[in-house]
């Protein structure tokens, strides 16, 4: 209902105020609103009554409320006239933000943001980084190019005690076997020289025996020789008279003897002075020596020590023959490779 508006009548001589059908019809209707709403407003301040509120607490509700959205400040009145303001900060809200790169500038490496008021707020992003300093260790050595940082081992620098216990363990147990390996190397190396020297030395024995064998092939071919030359005489005689004829006989059988180790075609036995003493057995004792002699292996140098050394035994440009074979001589002895060998 809205609120009713009076007339304000003036007494004549005033005719402001006439008496006429719009000003008794304003009361008019007025009377009439009032009568038809009674029953309302009846109810309205019944309830009223019911639900009045405390003095006390009144006075302590908001009277207004007002924003200035300049300074983000709400502005609250109360009931009793306190007046609270409430500065919400929106003004300060941040509507850009840039970097500043400028060398010469203050805030040179600062976040500057622009606030909604127009201020600014500077932010040092240096402080949100922290500075770490990399130095170099007794094990670790650092380098670092531009924002590139490399750390490496210094050599020799990790001892036992930083390696893992398993792991050093088994270096320990490594180097156990390695020295237990260079030391049966080192006795299998001594073993070989051992053996090399020891082959060396067989095969300047065997060396010997060729030339003790040549030797006395070339004695028992020279007996063999005699004793030709003595059947061949006994044979002669052998008419003169019958003691030339047995001496004869027995030259011929001391021929066969020194040629062939045989009387009659029959092997003599050990009590023989044949028996291993003939040119047959020197030149086959001879061939399985030289066979043993060519299967020794030497080194260039020592070979020719040798050959000098023992070829000096024989005579220059003499040989020894066996049934007009040439089997050695001073210059029969070659080297071929790293054997010696006799042609």
């Amino acid at each position: 209902m809205s609120e009713y508006s009076k007339i304000n009548w003036k007494d004549y001589p005033n005719i402001s105020t006439p008496l006429m059908a719009s000003n008794l019809n304003h009361m008019d209707g007025e009377i009439y609103d009032l009568r038809n709403n009674s029953d309302t407003n009846t109810n309205d301040i019944s309830q009223l009554k019911v639900q009045k509120v405390n003095q006390e607490d009144f006075l302590n509700t908001v009277q207004s409320v007002t924003f200035n959205s300049n300074t983000g400040v709400f502005t609250i009145v109360y009931q009793t006239g306190q007046v609270v303001e409430y500065d919400t900060g929106l003004n300060k809200i941040a509507v850009n933000f840039r970097y500043d790169d400028d060398p010469t500038s203050p805030h040179y490496g600062s976040l500057v943001i622009t606030l909604d008021d127009g201020t600014y707020q500077y932010v040092d992003l240096t402080k949100l980084i922290q500075t770490i300093n990399f130095i170099d260790s007794e094990r670790i050595k650092h380098t670092q190019d531009g924002n590139t940082h490399q750390f490496d081992l210094k050599k020799g620098s990790i001892t036992g005690e930083y390696l893992e216990t398993n792991y050093l363990a088994n270096v320990i147990s490594y180097t156990t076997r390695a020295e237990a390996a260079v030391t049966t190397a080192t006795q299998k190396a001594d073993e070989a020289t051992t053996a090399s020297l020891t082959a060396s030395q067989k095969a300047e024995e065997a060396y010997e025996s060729s030339v003790s064998a040549s030797i006395n092939a070339n004695t028992a071919a020279q007996k063999a020789e005699e004793a030709a030359t003595s059947a061949t005489n006994a044979l002669v005689n052998a008419s003169s008279a019958s003691a030339s004829a047995t001496a004869a006989s027995n030259d011929a059988l001391k021929s066969e003897g020194y040629a062939i180790g045989t009387q009659n075609g029959t092997a003599v036995g050990p009590g023989s002075p044949y028996y291993q003493n003939n040119s047959k057995y020197y030149s086959e004792q001879f061939g399985e020596e030289l066979e043993e002699f060519k299967e020794e292996v030497y080194k260039k140098d020592e070979v020719d020590n040798l050959v000098d050394a023992k070829q000096d035994k024989l005579t220059e440009g003499k040989n020894i023959t066996i049934n007009d074979n040439v089997i050695s001589s001073k210059t029969s002895a070659s080297i071929i490779g790293e054997r010696l060998v006799f042609s």
